[in-house]
């Protein structure tokens, strides 16, 4: 009975030492660095994709840099949707026209896609009800990523969105594990004493 109770405080000690040790940080992953001018230009009602493979697990999210060519639109909305190999949508974000800022990150956030690695991922972009003459760019340069299907409907590979990725990785904090081991490793003897204590008391 004793044995088996010890055994038991053990599995317990090493389940605490698993979860409580386990640090989640957030990694970027440039894709396309490229913003030197913008690669796709749309009005309200038009859109364009951009393909790309993730180089990592654990995707979390896609960022892009916008440009104001013509000012910024007063109303309207940029929708963004994330599509994987099988075409099923795994993200869908819209943001106000009238808060973009030219040049400034725009981050497409998602619940973790794990097996990501090698994958190909479609980026959907669309511009709806954006008010007047005042289209919205994407900026990227002439690096190859990926098919970029343009607002007119071309395909182009030698063109791509500067383009992030990020994503969720999981390591190991040393002290987290040492204090860990050091509280379990303090409390067995005195767990183990007692378990024998209520086996004597039992007989």
């Amino acid at each position: 009975m004793a044995v088996a109770a010890v055994c038991l405080l053990m599995l317990i000690g090493a389940a605490v030492v698993y979860l409580t040790c386990i640090v989640k940080t957030t990694e970027a992953h440039p894709i396309a660095i490229d913003a030197s001018e913008n690669v796709a230009i749309i009005s309200d009602g038009q859109g364009f994709s951009q393909q790309f493979t993730s180089p990592v697990d654990h995707l979390t999210g896609v960022t892009v840099r916008a440009s104001l060519p013509g000012g910024k639109p007063e109303t309207g909305e940029i929708v963004f949707a994330l599509r994987d190999e099988q075409e099923n949508i795994i993200a869908q974000q819209a943001f106000e026209a009238a808060k973009i800022r030219s040049n400034a990150p725009m981050n497409i956030a998602f619940p973790e896609y794990e097996q990501a690695q090698g994958k190909a991922f479609t980026l959907e972009i669309q511009g709806t009800e954006l008010a007047g003459d005042t289209p919205v760019g994407f900026r990227g340069g002439n690096e190859g990523i990926g098919i970029m299907t343009l607002p007119d409907g071309s395909a182009v590979e030698d063109r791509a969105l500067s383009l992030t990725v990020t994503s969720i990785s999981y390591t190991y904090s040393v002290w987290f594990v040492v204090a860990a081991i050091m509280v379990v490793s303090a409390l067995l003897p005195v767990l183990a004493v007692c378990a024998n204590g209520k086996e004597r008391g039992a007989k």
